[in-house]
């Protein structure tokens, strides 16, 4: 199963950042400066289950380590808060403004889950980290039944390891984001190219995040190529086209509901790239035999696979500042590649006539894929 990592330029609906992050427990981490540390809150949280005292609930080591993360790398740390979620979609939700992304969020992503999600909440970053991640041993073996808590305890120094992966990880869209560096420019553009350029905007930035999480926080198996996300996406497909489709017959939700699954899988592709960069595999290296042989990656990757890994190959990681007329060309042109990705699966967007009516075409050119 892949981790995926999410980061939104959304604000709330009110734009009251002091409500959102405030609702139920606030603290300040205890820890002497001058070590910059962002603030952090939990929402629905069980304290004993991850290791806290109720009646004093202090961030634990793991916690500290996600505040330190986020404040090293933010320009104003007092504008990013840390939350701790246990219920991580609605705590999402509640950051989100109210519209179809929101109604349908939720942590799967295909064949991954989010693991992490960052948000602008009015002036402020927040990043939302679901409960599970940071479950104690020893509160699991007296909370839990035997079996259930051997589970936990089993997988505590893969969560640990995860837990600092992801913090790495987010700690890059707040540095991006207090940058300013996630600001799209989509003036002139029509309808279609909004949407690619967006999603193009969105992949790159995600990219750049992965580049600074450091080898030592890694596994080898980022480096196996997601064929199955791509048979996931295959059959998401599938099921929006040939039964979804067919029955409300919607082309605005069509084209939205395709550019959400394959954008998920864009996505996982721009994080296998990144990891390839990270452990020295270079553009270009051989892709492995069985790979080649699957028929998802031959029919939904391959052809443009080369194209899109020399573009990334290009692009800096989230700790180095990039001009926005670089972003922009970078955005650009991976758009242009999106684009022919959706015509390679088998969808054409393009716009029609001024770009100022946001006119825009979308129609399923090839069914071969969902026969």
């Amino acid at each position: 199963m892949n981790m995926t990592f999410d980061s939104d330029a959304a604000n709330t609906t009110d734009g009251s950042s002091a409500n959102a992050c405030s609702r139920e427990t606030e603290a300040q981490p205890l820890l002497p400066q001058p070590l910059a540390l962002s603030r952090w809150i939990a929402e629905s949280v069980d304290f004993e289950y991850i290791g806290m005292d109720p009646e004093n609930p202090q961030p634990t080591e793991l916690m500290v380590f996600c505040c330190a993360m986020l404040g090293i790398a933010a320009l104003d740390p007092e504008k990013v808060c840390f939350v701790i979620a246990g219920d991580f979609v609605e705590s999402v939700k509640q950051r989100l403004p109210e519209g179809e992304y929101r109604d349908s969020f939720e942590t799967q992503r295909g064949a991954g889950i989010v693991a992490a999600k960052t948000l602008k909440v009015g002036d402020e970053i927040h990043v939302v980290f679901p409960q599970w991640m940071f479950v104690d041993t020893v509160a699991a073996l007296r909370l839990l039944e035997p079996e259930a808590a051997a589970e936990i305890a089993s997988t505590v120094v893969e969560r640990a390891r995860q837990v600092r992966r992801t913090a790495f990880h987010e700690a890059q869209h707040v540095a991006i984001s207090q940058r300013g560096e996630d600001a799209v420019d989509l003036n002139g553009l029509g309808w279609a190219s909004k949407n690619f350029v967006s999603v193009a905007s969105q992949i790159i930035e995600e990219f750049r995040a992965e580049l600074a999480v450091p080898r030592e926080l890694r596994d080898e198996r980022e480096l196996v190529f997601p064929v199955e996300a791509l048979e996931h996406l295959r059959a998401d497909l599938t099921r929006i086209t040939t039964v979804e489709y067919q029955h409300h017959l919607d082309v605005g939700k069509l084209s939205y509901e395709v550019t959400q699954q394959t954008h998920h899988v864009w996505k996982v592709l721009a994080y296998l790239v990144a990891a390839q960069r990270v452990f020295g595999i270079v553009p270009g290296t051989a892709i492995p035999a069985e790979v080649q042989r699957a028929e998802a990656w031959r029919l939904m990757a391959a052809p443009l696979w080369e194209r899109f890994e020399a573009l990334l190959s290009e692009i800096p990681p989230g700790q180095i500042a990039v001009s926005p007329d670089v972003l922009h060309r970078f955005a650009t042109d991976l758009a242009f590649l999106l684009s022919e990705w959706m015509l390679l699966l088998g969808f054409r967007w393009e716009d029609v006539g001024d770009p100022a009516d946001q006119n825009s075409q979308f129609s399923i050119e090839s069914w071969r894929l969902f026969e």
